[in-house]
């Protein structure tokens, strides 16, 4: 595991997959967050960054290809929310027992770079608030798009914007979890504008 996690820190992206997945996970109030990029010949998923459960754990472990919600999200394009995992074909249960948790429900949605897949993003076991300003599509979706822009940036200037992008991610996550913020709405607006700031 632990050559793996070396070789993942060393992906350019990885501090500021670890920054966003950190602020979704306590935008979500989730169990868990993470980001898994796709290998170079389109084959695999792997696990960039993880937040919450998991985390130390999973960096650099491949998904298996054959079976699961984070490849149909791949495939199609499209963001899913599920909500009873239990009565899902295509979650793979073997696969998230093996991992140490095994959530209940997931929300997953497709990253994308210079019009291609590159990605995907999961948030295990939100908690919805019921009056959020964005539903949990539209907010993960948010994500996905700053995932992509964070991720498949090049040269002097797409490094100094990720960085800014990962700093603000990083403060914003950091007071999320800080406990001053006094309702889950209030967070969600801090989040959503800090979002259109990246913007």
């Amino acid at each position: 595991m632990t050559d793996l996690m070396d070789t993942n820190s060393a992906h350019p992206g990885a501090a500021a997959a670890h920054s966003l997945v950190t602020t979704a996970r306590a935008a979500f109030d989730a169990a868990a967050c993470s980001i898994s990029t796709l290998s170079a010949d389109g084959s695999t998923l792997r696990f960039l960054a993880v937040s919450g459960a998991g985390e130390g754990e999973l960096e650099g472990r491949p998904l298996p290809p054959e079976r699961g919600l984070a490849y149909w999200s791949l495939r199609t394009g499209m963001s899913i929310a599920a909500d009873d995992l239990d009565s899902s074909a295509d979650f793979n249960s073997e696969f998230a027992a093996s991992t140490g948790y095994v959530p209940s429900s997931i929300l997953v949605a497709p990253i994308s770079g210079g019009g291609s897949p590159t990605g995907i993003i999961q948030v295990l076991d939100r908690v919805d608030s019921g009056r959020a300003e964005a539903g949990p599509i539209s907010l993960i979706e948010q994500f996905a798009d700053l995932a992509g822009r964070l991720l498949t940036g090049n040269g002097d200037s797409a490094h100094d914007d990720q960085q800014a992008s990962a700093e603000l991610i990083r403060e914003t996550g950091a007071f999320l979890l800080s406990g001053r913020i006094r309702s889950k709405e209030e967070a969600r607006r801090l989040l959503l504008n800090a979002l259109r700031d990246l913007g």
